[in-house]
């Protein structure tokens, strides 16, 4: 079994190597990689969030993917490359998303309703207090 295993790591390695497979990590997950299968056959695209001061995450999306896939798939992103915790609660109960000026708040609607389209930026906005005391954008 572990002959199998180091043969099958050898096999991996010898395909990440090859010229047309450059843009793939050693680190890719499986999500990661049908994503980007997706994507050259024209079935997902990708969108840049926006996250102000703190630089942009770039994301492969489906078209039929929620407000909420594209939540943890970015929590995902920032989790692997931040070395401290993100309380991701406290994140997204103060902060929306938005895509040419409109909020996105319907986490379950699907990218192809909100007309989101390949290269789009998703910008970060700060919920806002209203007399209420209920949050709104």
């Amino acid at each position: 079994m572990e002959e199998e295993e180091e043969h099958l790591k050898r096999v991996i390695d010898s395909l990440l190597e090859d010229v047309s497979l450059q843009d793939i990590d050693r680190t890719t997950t499986l999500e990661e990689l049908n994503l980007l299968i997706a994507h050259e056959q024209g079935q997902a695209f990708r969108v840049t969030i926006d996250r102000g001061v703190f630089g942009q995450v770039e994301l492969l999306v489906h078209q039929a993917d929620t407000l909420k896939t594209i939540k943890r798939r970015f929590q995902g992103r920032v989790d692997a490359a931040t070395h401290k915790p993100v309380h991701w609660k406290h994140v997204w109960r103060t902060y929306d998303l938005q895509l040419a000026g409109k909020i996105l708040r319907d986490d379950t609607q699907a990218a192809s309703a909100m007309a989101l389209n390949n290269g789009d930026v998703l910008a970060f906005v700060r919920k806002r207090r209203d007399k209420e005391s209920k949050w709104r954008a």
